[in-house]
C-alpha cells in the first residue's frame, strides 16, 4: 500500500511540474504546448529504453535455444563473487581472467554445457567479456555468449554445428519449450536431451526413458537440493498448446508414503500407475521380446496389459549370504489368475533348464501362510557346498478380472504385513520414488556421472504428475518436483 501512496504522490508532483513548464512554455514561445505533449515527449525514452531491454531480452531467448538445439546438456548458475571462481572458469580462462571475470560476473547467470564430443563448454554472457585476452583462451562469441573450449578443436565443433542451422522462430515454441528457457536465464537449471540422460543414467539409461527429455530449476536450501520442472519421454517441442508447464493440481503438496528411513537395509521405494514408465523401451527391444514370446509365452497382448499394469518395487540391501541385494516387486495385473498362470509355468520350466531347484512353498522362508487360492513357487539355488534362495512369486486371485502377483529376486517373497501395501498414488500423480543414494551407491547401482554429493545423500524423493491441460492422462510429457537431502558437509558448487 505504501508503495503505490508513493507512486501517487510522485505522478502529482510530475503533473505540477509538467503543469508549470508548459506556462512557461506558452509565455515564451508562439506554438502552442500543452502538458500532454510534454508527457509524451519525456516518456518517449522511456519507453525506448523498456522496449530495447525487451529486444535484449528476446535476442537472449534466440540465442540459448540455438544453443540448447545443438547441445547434450546445459546447466545454468548463479554467480558469487563472494566464493572462488569454480574449477571450470580457472581451466579455461587461467587463474588471473577467471578471477576478473567472477568479480565482475556478479550474482548473474552463467552455463555449463556438453556436446558429443564428452568434453565441458563454458558459456559466458558477451556483455561481461573483455575486448582482448590471452591468446591460449580458445574461445568464440556466438551472439549474445562467448563459448569457452578446452582446445581449437574442441570449440570448432560446436561452432560449425550451430553455424549449420537457421535461427529457429521463437513463437513456434511449445509452452514448455519457452519455460526451459526462461528458467535457464533466469535461475540455477539443466536441460537435456536422451545422449545427455544416457551420460548420466549408464547403467540406469532403459529404467529412465519417460525422462528422456526435460529441464528442471534447482534451489539449495541448507542441506536439502529441491528441483522442479518438466520432462517427457518425446521432446519437448512436440507437446500441444493446451499442455501448460505446471501440475494439474499445484495445490498438493509433497508427502511421500514410501519415505522408510527407519529401515536400515531399504534402498529404494517405488510406486508407478503403469509399468510401462519403466520397462516400456526394455521390452520393445528385440533382445528382450523375442525371449519372452517364445520361451514364456508373453504375447503382445499380454505386454501391452503388463504395461499398463500398475507396479510397486522395493529394494533391500542384505548384509549377509550369496546376494548383496534383493527386490520386491508388486504388479496388479488384468485379467484371471489362469491368464498368467501358463506364463508362470513357462518361467518354471526355464529355471529348471538353468539348474534352479524348486521348493516347497510351505517352507518357512515364505515367512507368511499360503491362502488355498494362492499360486506359490520358490526357488533355490545351488553354488559349491553353499545353497541361496533365488527368488520366488506369489499370484493371488483380488477379484474376477483382477490378480496381485508378488514377485522376488534374491530372496522369498515377503508377506503382506512387510511388503508395500496398495499401489496407492493420488488423482494426478503418475510416479512416486523414495531411495537412499548412498547405500545404492555402496553397492555399485549408482555407476554414471552422478556428482559425489547426490552419491552420498541420505535420501531422495521424486514425484511424477500429470500436467495442466493433460485431461486424458495420457500424454507423455510430466510435472517433476523432488527434493535431496545432501550430507552435512558437502558444501553447493557447480
Amino acid at each position: 500500500m505504501l508503495h503505490w501512496l508513493c507512486r501517487g504522490c510522485s505522478l502529482i508532483v510530475l503533473s505540477r511540474r509538467f503543469t508549470q513548464v508548459s506556462e512557461l512554455l506558452r509565455r515564451h514561445c508562439n506554438a502552442p504546448v500543452t502538458t500532454a505533449g510534454l508527457l509524451t515527449l519525456l516518456l518517449i525514452p522511456s519507453i525506448a529504453l523498456q522496449l530495447n531491454s525487451r529486444s535484449f531480452r528476446s535476442q537472449e531467448s534466440f540465442s540459448l535455444q540455438r544453443l540448447i538445439d545443438q547441445l547434450n546438456l546445459l546447466q545454468s548458475f548463479q554467480g558469487d563473487p563472494r566464493r572462488t571462481p569454480p574449477t571450470l572458469w580457472q581451466q579455461r580462462l587461467g587463474v588471473s581472467l577467471a578471477n576478473d571475470l567472477w568479480r565482475y560476473q556478479g550474482r548473474d547467470i552463467w552455463w555449463q554445457a556438453w556436446a558429443d564430443d564428452g568434453k565441458a563448454y563454458l558459456v559466458l554472457p558477451s556483455k561481461i567479456w573483455p575486448q582482448k585476452v590471452h591468446s591460449g583462451i580458445h574461445f568464440d562469441r556466438f551472439q549474445n555468449y562467448v563459448l569457452i573450449g578446452s582446445d581449437p578443436l574442441h570449440q570448432q565443433q560446436l561452432l560449425h554445428r550451430l553455424n549449420k542451422r537457421a535461427l529457429p522462430v521463437i513463437s513456434q515454441r511449445s509452452n514448455l519449450e519457452l519455460h526451459c528457457i526462461s528458467q535457464l536465464l533466469r535461475r540455477p537449471a539443466v536441460i537435456w536431451n536422451p545422449d545427455g540422460l544416457a551420460a548420466i543414467s549408464r547403467s540406469l539409461a532403459p529404467f529412465v526413458q519417460f525422462s528422456r527429455w526435460g529441464c528442471l530449476s534447482i534451489q539449495l536450501h541448507r542441506n536439502e537440493l529441491r528441483w522442479q520442472g518438466v520432462i517427457g519421454s518425446r521432446p519437448l517441442s512436440s507437446s500441444p498448446s493446451y499442455l501448460f508447464p505446471i501440475p494439474n493440481n499445484q495445490h498438493s503438496t509433497f508427502t511421500s508414503s514410501l519415505k522408510s528411513a527407519d529401515e536400515k537395509d531399504h534402498l529404494l521405494s517405488l510406486n508407478v500407475s503403469e509399468s510401462d514408465f519403466l520397462f516400456g523401451s526394455l521390452l520393445s527391444k528385440s533382445m528382450v521380446k523375442e525371449p519372452l514370446e517364445t520361451k514364456f509365452g508373453i504375447s503382445l497382448l499380454s505386454r501391452k496389459r503388463l504395461a499398463e499394469a500398475p507396479v510397486s518395487i522395493s529394494l533391500f540391501a542384505k548384509p549377509k549370504g550369496r546376494y548383496r541385494a534383493n527386490i520386491q516387486m508388486r504388479l496388479i495385473l488384468p485379467g484371471e489368475n489362469s491368464r498368467w498362470l501358463s506364463v508362470l509355468q513357462s518361467i518354471s520350466r526355464h529355471l529348471k533348464q538353468q539348474g534352479f531347484q524348486q521348493l516347497s512353498p510351505s517352507l518357512p522362508a515364505l515367512n507368511h501362510p499360503v491362502a488355498g487360492n494362492d499360486v506359490v513357487s520358490l526357488w533355490e539355488e545351488s553354488h559349491a557346498n553353499s545353497k541361496a534362495i533365488a527368488g520366488g512369486w506369489r499370484l493371488q486371485k483380488l477379484s474376477e478380472r483382477q490378480s496381485q502377483l508378488d514377485l522376488a529376486m534374491g530372496a522369498a517373497p515377503l508377506s503382506d504385513q512387510s511388503a508395500s501395501k496398495n499401489i496407492e498414488l493420488a488423482t494426478d500423480e503418475v510416479m512416486e520414488l523414495w531411495a537412499n543414494p548412498a547405500g545404492l551407491s555402496h553397492l555399485g547401482l549408482m555407476n554414471g556421472r552422478w556428482p559425489t554429493a547426490v552419491k552420498t545423500a541420505k535420501s531422495l524423493n521424486i514425484r511424477l504428475r500429470s500436467l495442466k491441460g493433460d485431461h486424458s492422462r495420457r500424454h507423455r510429457w510430466w510435472w517433476m518436483s523432488g527434493q535431496l537431502k545432501l550430507d552435512s558437509d558437502i558444501r553447493s558448487r557447480p
